[in-house]
């Protein structure tokens, strides 16, 4: 490894012969870079990097472009699934909710009539959640903005921020920007009811399981 000549211009690589794939890149000025190379099935050929030598090792780095390999052999696309995994650690809310991004977009593709009102929404009732990867979002995250709103008295605009949230919530999932859509949170209407339904619940059966009380002379 450290006798391989470096190229005067441009770059040569080292293939290893155990993973088919597996190399190593040398530059002029002596850097080394572990790189795996595959072509998907349908796919042009696609390269992914592995990392520098010698900050890893060699057996790592063919055991990382091995794993690679399996999951091409198994009719994966490495290199789209780490596209997608680093397009989730970047999908903050300001960014997915911003003018002409990637949901207002989504929406003009759909010819949807209350684009304005529905980011407008958005923007205002998330707004300290802006900052935040949307892949960690969660469902106290949401109730909390939600309630919020609704103990500003505008019970109109936190239904309709439970509303939109639900949609773009949705639409993460299927952009690959979720894995899962965090439960939706149900209204304070909804709450209540549920929770008086619990209680009444608990009285009655705190009634049936009393020991009688025998009474009369």
């Amino acid at each position: 490894m450290k006798r391989a000549h470096r190229p005067k211009t441009g770059q040569d690589f080292l293939w290893d012969t155990d993973v088919k794939g597996f190399g190593l890149r040398i530059l002029p000025s002596g850097s080394r870079t572990f790189w795996y190379q595959y072509r998907p099935r349908g796919g042009k050929g696609r390269m992914i990097r592995i990392g520098a030598y010698p900050a890893i090792s060699v057996a790592k780095a063919r055991k990382i472009a091995s794993t690679y390999a399996g999951k091409v052999a198994e009719g994966g696309n490495p290199a789209a699934d780490l596209h997608a995994e680093r397009m989730r650690d970047k999908a903050t809310l300001r960014v997915l909710l911003a003018e002409s991004g990637p949901y207002s977009q989504e929406l003009e593709r759909r010819s949807v009539v209350n684009i304005k009102p529905a980011l407008s929404s958005l923007r205002r009732g998330l707004h300290g959640l802006m900052s935040k990867e949307v892949t960690y979002l969660t469902r106290r995250d949401l109730v909390t903005a939600i309630e919020s709103v609704e103990h500003d008295g505008r019970p109109g605009a936190a239904q309709d921020l439970r509303r939109f949230t639900r949609v773009f919530l949705e639409w993460c999932v299927g952009s690959g920007f979720l894995t899962a859509n965090p439960p939706a949170p149900a209204d304070a209407h909804a709450r209540r009811a549920a929770q008086s339904r619990q209680q009444w619940r608990a009285r009655a059966l705190r009634r049936r399981d009393s020991p009688a009380v025998a009474g009369g002379r």
